[in-house]
């Protein structure tokens, strides 16, 4: 499972300007992220790079419990106070 894991922070962090730019475009359009629909495509783009390069964050800190609390705060920005929008919001 590790390696797995490993696998999949690896191209993550290498793809984060891709995965981005395609989430940015997301959730300017989805209507359970209005809160992103008037924000520059720029600074969504900065979030999700961050949220993206520190993705490894989640697998390998040694608290296991506030493991999503921590790196959700961590991903944070700070201009806009605002949290990465959970992935629930995606799910039917």
């Amino acid at each position: 499972m590790k390696a797995f894991v490993t696998k999949l922070v690896d191209l993550t962090q290498k793809n984060a300007e891709t995965i981005a730019k395609q989430w940015a475009k997301d959730v300017k359009t989805n209507a359970r992220t209005y809160t992103y629909h008037d924000s520059s495509e720029d600074k969504i783009i900065l979030q999700a790079k961050d949220f993206y390069r520190n993705f490894q964050m989640m697998f390998f800190t040694k608290r296991h419990l506030n493991r999503p609390k921590k790196f959700s705060k961590s991903t944070r920005r700070k201009d806009t106070g605002r949290e990465f929008p959970s992935m629930r919001l995606f799910m039917p």
